[in-house]
């Protein structure tokens, strides 16, 4: 039983499988669901520009945490067949955002251990990089940003 509502559980669900969910609606007021991973590939929608002239983010404030997971061991005992089924992930299938990923940047590798039912290894190693897709995002980001440059920030008014 669950006490979300069904779109909730939808993205609960794809979000463990490294997914995201959301849902667009055209101009008649159609609906169309989207289930996919992440889009890390393309160029940059915007330039921050920091600590210079003509910067466009008068407010920034950084977290990150370091101590996520790099890789994840999963293991599981399929009870048809009587043998392991191995999920293991070395590393998150998605490139970096940056330079560098938290597995280049962590000293050493920090390893989840994986244990859910399921009857294949493909399902448990998808959860497995939904793990790590989620570990992935490790540095939460909060800032203002205008597109006008800063001397028309409070320009005077007369």
């Amino acid at each position: 039983m669950q006490q979300d509502s069904d779109y909730r559980f939808v993205r609960r669900l794809a979000r463990r499988n490294g997914l995201l969910f959301w849902i667009t609606c055209d101009s008649d007021g159609n609906e169309t669901a989207h289930c996919k991973r992440p889009q890390v590939d393309s160029a940059a929608a915007l330039d921050l520009v920091l600590n210079l002239d003509n910067n466009n983010v008068p407010s920034f404030d950084l977290e990150w945490d370091a101590e996520r997971p790099t890789s994840v061991d999963a293991a599981e005992l399929d009870l048809n067949a009587k043998s392991d089924i191995d999920g293991s992930v070395a590393k998150s299938p998605l490139s970096a955002l940056g330079k560098q990923s938290l597995s280049d940047i962590a000293t050493d590798t920090r390893s989840v251990h994986l244990v859910t039912p399921t009857d294949d290894s493909g399902d448990l190693q998808a959860r497995g990089e939904g793990a790590l897709i989620e570990s992935g995002w490790f540095i939460r980001a909060t800032c203002q940003t205008t597109s006008r440059p800063p001397e028309t920030w409070c320009a005077p008014t007369r």
